[in-house]
């Protein structure tokens, strides 16, 4: 049974780092020393594209900071933004994760909405209005500014006792670059102004770029964007690269999606699995990415027969359709060209928009064995019928089509002419309606 979307990372909380795919653990584990030694308020930022694991991570370093009797608050400031108002929505998700008592839940929760309320009449009728100064007598603005501060140092002398109580606190907010970004930034400002006190330090998962797009989408493309963000974070902690270890990761999200069976990264005599790892290296693709990857191989997979031997026929049709998934995934163009093109020849152009997509030109210089029998299944399976013209026209195609010189089109001709039949007889039409459910 396959499913459309992979499951959930947990992270337990007797052994965070148990399921710990991505060899994170000493990071974790460092940032954790880092927050429980500082004596000064603080704001961290934990820095990595889409995909590529920082909400498992702030995961984790809460399991680990609790481990540790530290006080922990969680925020999801994009699911958790409920009442559309930052202040409110942070206060809500930090009252209802810390220990504190009772009576400081509520006094908290009490000024955050009087504060709260009081910032957004300032926001939409304006503290400062010029008819305001009509009259000499007039001095009701500057009691809106002075009640609105009173409030606001009642806030941090409150969240102050919620510290004493446990003499740290730390708030993890994440998914702010998923946010709006007016919300994005106000819960930025939020975090920054109104939780700076001593004992708290707060640590956001961001992706920077995508924020730093979002700070200019607000103040206007000329905005110096990354010193803007620098101002709020004192900190900013840049997540390694997805994987350290591609195959294992693979194995293990083969495994997950029902593939242990039949899909196996690294070294091994399959080269189904080391296509998909190829494909996930050399496109750069992010720890989600590779996840939803395999579930989609998993779905078209689904739908091939069981394999038998090494020698099976459907081995052939398994690598055929792997090699075509690697093509639609990595060069749409190239594939349309390679289903809709000119019968036969058409292959050629599609196999050369693949090798420029994913950078193979290096790899199969070298020799490399996985990239040369993609590149050769695909034209084996492309070619069809036409799949035993003679070595020169092999060649002749191969250059015009600028997948590479000659030396390089005889490395590939010699894996072509290993390939048995049962390539080439692999329906075209048969494979892409195959792959088709896989996207």
């Amino acid at each position: 049974m396959t499913s459309v979307r992979p499951k959930e990372f947990i992270v337990n909380d007797d052994e965070p780092f148990k399921h710990d795919r991505l060899a994170r653990q000493n990071r974790v584990e460092a940032l954790c020393r880092l927050i429980k030694e500082l004596q000064e308020p603080a704001m961290l930022a934990v820095n990595g594209p889409f995909g590529s694991g920082k909400s498992v991570f702030l995961r984790m370093c809460a399991m680990h900071l609790r481990s540790q009797e530290l006080e922990v608050a969680e925020f999801d400031a994009w699911q958790q933004s409920h009442t559309q108002t930052p202040l409110v929505d942070l206060v809500a998700a930090l009252t209802e994760s810390i220990t504190a008592t009772e009576k400081l839940v509520v006094a908290l929760r009490e000024i955050a909405v009087k504060l709260a309320c009081r910032v957004a009449s300032t926001a939409t009728g304006g503290i400062v209005k010029r008819e305001d100064f009509q009259a000499s007598e007039d001095i009701s603005a500057f009691d809106k500014w002075k009640e609105t501060e009173s409030r606001r140092a009642e806030f941090r002398k409150e969240l102050g006792k919620v510290v004493g109580e446990s003499k740290k606190l730390i708030v993890l907010i994440d998914e702010l670059d998923r946010c709006p970004p007016a919300r994005a930034l106000e819960i930025l400002d939020v975090a920054r102004h109104l939780f700076d006190i001593p004992g708290v330090v707060v640590v956001l998962g961001i992706n920077e770029r995508e924020m730093r797009h979002r700070v200019k989408t607000l103040y206007g493309q000329d905005c110096d964007a990354e010193k803007y963000l620098r101002r709020f974070v004192d900190l900013m902690i840049d997540l390694p690269g997805p994987v350290s270890n591609m195959a294992e990761f693979l194995n293990e999200a083969f495994a997950e999606a029902g593939l242990r069976n039949r899909l196996e990264a690294g070294p091994s005599q399959q080269y189904s699995g080391s296509m998909i790892e190829l494909l996930a290296a050399q496109s750069e693709m992010s720890a989600r990415d590779i996840l939803q990857l395999t579930h989609r191989t998993a779905r078209v997979l689904a739908l091939t027969p069981a394999l038998e031997s090494l020698r099976s026929p459907d081995w052939a049709l398994q690598h055929a359709v792997i090699a075509v998934c690697v093509l639609r995934w990595a060069a749409p163009e190239g594939y349309r060209q390679f289903v809709e093109g000119e019968i036969g020849i058409g292959a050629f152009g599609a196999v050369a928009t693949l090798v420029e997509a994913l950078s193979l030109d290096e790899l199969l210089s070298d020799g490399n064995s996985i990239a040369v029998m993609i590149v050769a299944v695909l034209l084996k399976v492309g070619l069809g019928e036409f799949s035993g013209m003679a070595i020169h026209e092999f060649k002749e195609q191969f250059v015009d089509a600028k997948i590479g010189d000659a030396t390089l089109s005889e490395r590939v001709q010699h894996r072509f002419y290993q390939l048995d039949y049962e390539y080439w007889r692999a329906d075209l039409k048969y494979i892409c309606d195959l792959v088709e459910f896989a996207i």
